[in-house]
């Protein structure tokens, strides 16, 4: 399912033809072809600092790696260093000539702190429109992994930047991006940006109908992408649920769902899928047991798993969407299956409460957001 019906833009001016590389005497005696290669490729930011922070990455970090391996041996090679002073290897990108002259190791830049700069200084929609071609260079031409939090972070900030659909064409085209929504934070940050969507509107009937769709889109993902399943939290210790089926994620499409019977249906479940979805859900989360503890204590304790969870804000954030999701859905549902719901969320909301009124007290934001969606009367800290 995609998002567009054209060539989304961030994909159509970000990659140019091939570049022709030429290498002068002594370092080598013939060019070197790259078919069927293209170049990343930037558009102007609103900012010089991440213009600069993108033109870094592109020169030190991706274009060595379109050089053959040979070539590219000899340019981090000392003893090539009074050599290429004089005859450097040479691209042509852009129609501009690039030199590689000696590097260092030790002078390269840190990946994940260039990329993770550089995704923080991204603010507006044009700025959004070079996440593509950043991911597709830094993780899928040069091969590198990035810290999981750098691509959490791109999620809030294209949520700010009302930029959501950047994120879906990078999962979407994870094989380029390597965008893979392979841990249980990255995965319920999207569904969360997707569900704040939908509040801030007020529950417009289009935008929640529009915050559906995508949460699908999500589900399915999981569910067909190999490139999306799950990482183990230690080897031989996987999560309980695939991430397609696990409690905490199916909630989103329920609290989507209730929302839309019970801002715009009267209340009534018209396609029959807030039934559907939540008989899913409580044979899948039992009666008694918290939202933590979906998860066994070795999923718990580990940063491929919830940990993430554990600290306050986090909980409070997260799980207010999923108590919200809960009760609308209790109002829609028969009575007998509204108790299931009721049960659940009796559980989640004192586990909330114990972390509002603890010994930290709640960010501004993390209360913000318990209070839009849980309280006519603000709750204070």
């Amino acid at each position: 399912m995609l998002l567009f019906d054209t060539v989304p833009p961030w994909q159509v001016s970000n990659t140019i033809n091939a570049p022709k590389i030429m290498l002068r005497e002594p370092v080598a005696n013939r060019p070197v072809s790259l078919p069927d290669k293209k170049v990343i490729h930037f558009t102007k930011c609103s900012s010089p600092e991440l213009d600069a922070t993108l033109k870094t990455i592109k020169e030190a970090i991706v274009l060595p790696t379109y050089l053959a391996n040979e070539e590219r041996r000899k340019i981090y090679d000392i003893k090539n260093e009074a050599v290429l002073q004089r005859d450097p290897v040479t691209m042509v990108v852009d129609g501009e000539l690039v030199e590689f002259r000696y590097r260092s190791f030790t002078d390269l830049p840190n990946t994940n702190m260039a990329v993770r700069s550089a995704v923080m200084a991204m603010k507006t929609p044009g700025d959004f429109n070079n996440l593509w071609p950043l991911l597709e260079g830094v993780c899928g031409q040069a091969n590198r992994n990035l810290d999981p939090a750098i691509l959490c972070r791109a999620i809030r900030g294209a949520a700010m930047a009302e930029c959501l659909p950047v994120i879906l064409e990078c999962i979407q085209g994870v094989k380029k991006t390597g965008f893979r929504l392979n841990r249980h934070e990255i995965v319920n940050q999207l569904l969360f940006a997707l569900q704040d969507d939908a509040l801030n509107s007020g529950w417009n009937k289009a935008e929640t109908a529009k915050a559906l769709k995508r949460i699908q889109l999500v589900l399915d993902l999981l569910e067909g992408e190999p490139e999306h399943r799950a990482l183990a939290v230690r080897p031989g210790v996987e999560l309980p649920f695939p991430l397609y089926r696990d409690p905490m994620v199916l909630a989103a499409r329920l609290h989507i769902e209730a929302a839309l019977a019970v801002k715009h249906q009267q209340g009534k479940d018209v396609d029959g899928l807030v039934a559907k979805h939540t008989q899913q859900l409580v044979q899948l989360w039992p009666e008694a047991t918290g939202l933590l503890d979906l998860q066994p204590k070795t999923v718990q304790s580990s940063n491929k798993g919830t940990k993430y969870l554990v600290h306050g804000d986090q909980f409070i954030t997260f799980g207010s969407m999923v108590l919200s999701g809960l009760r609308l859905a209790a109002k829609v549902v028969e009575p007998e299956l509204a108790g299931q719901l009721e049960k659940r969320a009796a559980l989640l909301e004192e586990q909330i409460n114990t972390v509002l009124h603890g010994s930290n007290a709640p960010s501004e934001r993390s209360l913000g957001i318990h209070n839009k969606l849980l309280n006519e009367e603000p709750v204070e800290a």
